[in-house]
């Protein structure tokens, strides 16, 4: 029902410009308004998003940059253009006019979350001067107090950006799931940021037996091409409200919500440019990833020497490849110190081969030796290609066997994910990481800190 309501809305548009219709609305067009109004949950403080509009406008230049994780990155979809991102950047050079000089960034990672996504925006973001950044993540229903702080941190990354960037927050939403919105969506409300709630304008229209859920979702979580178009509608209803309601003072950037968002400004050393004490049992290598053409790789029989490096910090991340078993640990040692053991296994993030972990915390800036090794039972693994798993024994395991497995779409690929006891016990690529990310307090930059 709602495709046709999209075309019924669609060819009405095309009939008479992109104003207001010269018909009186149906009571489909209704519904349909009524779903897209409601997917703004804020709309915040429009001082910034009014003044970058503005000035595209007269025919100056503007960053348009879109972050997040595989929904941004319109994973699923046959033709990537057909995602919400491309979309809703057409439309809004479109709104802007003949004299669009508008530049498109689309800088998402599959699986990507806001600990990843703060430990390289300013490498991928605002240090391509972004004036618009629309920041999609999964509603953060964790417990894990890193997820939320790292939000925050991004937040205020972007806020406090000598560009003064405007930030738009979407909250996607799961197949037939109902997740909290929170704590995004108190962040937003609290730093009085625009809100889109993808959630608040889908559930209540299949609630109600309006939509299927099918015609918005191709899995448990992607949309499928309708579902885009819809996203961007919903980004269009913000950007036409957001110039008409211009606020008249800039964001006053309030105290930290949460006392532990310690994370902001985050720097980003490259694999390659990383100056290490020792490399160890590790090479540099090249990759064939736009985002990461560098990284560091483990070697396996060559004595397990750890990677050390020294730096003067006191936030530490490590971003590393995730991999799809449980052989895959590193030690972290800080001043010679065994502090912990990172499982990079990909259950523990999402789907995502890359992703960022917290290595090293403190209140104040030092001088920090790190050191990355492989714990000694696991320095000689055989990094060959994994057997496959035949579909009919993966179609057998049991769900207490903690298995996500959405076969309501029988057109689309099934998503697997089988538990530990079910793993191939190897690697398919050697233990690697493609780079560090850094903080330094106030204190540190006082004394000298780079």
């Amino acid at each position: 029902m709602f495709k046709k309501i999209f075309l019924l809305v669609f060819s009405i548009l095309l009939l008479t410009g992109c104003g207001s219709p010269i018909i009186k609305k149906s009571p489909e067009l209704a519904i349909y308004d009524n779903m897209v109004n409601r997917s703004l949950l804020f709309e915040g403080n429009t001082y910034r998003i009014k003044e970058k509009l503005r000035k595209a406008k007269k025919g100056e230049k503007i960053v348009i940059a879109y972050f997040g994780d595989s929904i941004t990155n319109s994973v699923v979809l046959k033709n990537p253009n057909d995602g919400f991102a491309p979309l809703s950047f057409k439309k809004i050079k479109d709104f802007i006019g003949n004299k669009a000089n508008v530049e498109y960034i689309n800088s998402a990672i599959n699986g990507s979350t806001p600990v990843l996504g703060n430990t390289i925006i300013n490498k991928e973001i605002l240090s391509k001067k972004a004036d618009i950044i629309f920041i999609e993540y999964m509603a953060l229903d964790r417990t894990e107090q890193i997820y939320r702080a790292s939000m925050e941190s991004l937040i205020r990354t972007c806020l406090n950006d000598e560009n003064k960037p405007a930030i738009v927050l979407i909250i996607p939403c799961m197949y037939k799931v109902s997740l909290s919105q929170d704590p995004i969506t108190q962040l937003g409300k609290y730093y009085n940021l625009p809100v889109i709630s993808i959630a608040n304008a889908i559930h209540p229209e299949v609630s109600a037996g309006r939509m299927k859920s099918e015609e918005y979702f191709s899995d448990f979580v992607h949309p499928t091409e309708y579902g885009h178009r819809l996203m961007s509608d919903f980004i269009m209803n913000y950007i036409k409200k957001a110039y008409k309601n211009k606020s008249k003072k800039d964001y006053i950037i309030p105290p930290l919500m949460y006392p532990q968002s310690t994370f902001e400004n985050v720097k980003f050393i490259s694999a390659k440019n990383i100056q290490a004490d020792n490399d160890g049992s590790f090479v540099r290598k090249k990759t064939e990833d736009k985002m990461f053409p560098d990284i560091i790789e483990y070697l396996p029989n060559t004595g397990n020497k750890p990677f050390e490096f020294t730096l003067n910090a006191n936030n530490i991340f490590l971003i590393t490849h995730i991999f799809n078993n449980e052989i895959c640990n590193v030690d972290i040692y800080i001043n010679s110190q065994k502090t912990k053991t990172l499982n990079l296994e990909k259950a523990i993030d999402g789907n995502s081969e890359i992703q960022s972990f917290l290595i090293y915390s403190s209140d104040k800036t030092g001088t920090v030796k790190v050191g990355i090794k492989v714990p000694d039972e696991e320095s000689n693994i055989d990094f060959t290609e994994p057997e496959k798993i035949p579909e009919q024994a993966e179609n057998s395991v049991k769900s207490d066997d903690n298995i996500i497995s959405e076969s309501n779409f029988p057109e689309e690929e099934k998503v697997v994910t089988v538990n530990k006891k079910n793993k191939i016990q190897k690697n398919t690529v050697p233990i690697s990481f493609y780079g560090i990310g850094y903080t330094q307090n106030t204190e540190a930059k006082k004394n000298g800190g780079k």
